[in-house]
């Protein structure tokens, strides 16, 4: 596989193709699935990573769940989707995420029915 054909799987540098070899970054994935659906070779399937934890427990009536990433883990966003999963679609949640406009606060929002900003 060469490297144009490699630049063009994916769409966040995560791999690499260098002569002789490709070279792949687990932190810059993002777990959008496009190098396994796109790579001709069907060379490239997924292993998984922890990331992080999802908690969950209760405070009297309200069930509170919160995911905590692992020290030096930069990628949020697939913590985040794990964990809105969890969520029972037939109550209101109210979602935190860091302030600016980068992926976790994207994921954060995304299917949400009102954001505060």
């Amino acid at each position: 596989m060469g490297e144009s054909e490699i630049r063009n799987l994916q769409q966040y540098n995560a791999i690499l193709a260098v002569p002789g070899k490709v070279l792949v970054f687990p932190e810059l994935c993002h777990v959008c699935g496009g190098c396994i659906l796109t790579c001709p070779r069907k060379a490239i399937s997924e292993v998984k990573n922890r990331i992080g934890v999802i908690k969950e427990g209760f405070a009297d009536d309200l069930r509170i769940v919160f995911g905590e990433l692992e020290v030096g883990e930069p990628m949020a966003a697939p913590l985040i989707r794990e964990l809105k999963k969890r969520l029972d679609g037939s109550s209101n949640a109210i979602l935190d995420a860091p302030p600016g406009a980068s992926c976790p606060v994207i994921e954060t929002v995304k299917g949400s029915d009102f954001a505060s900003l």
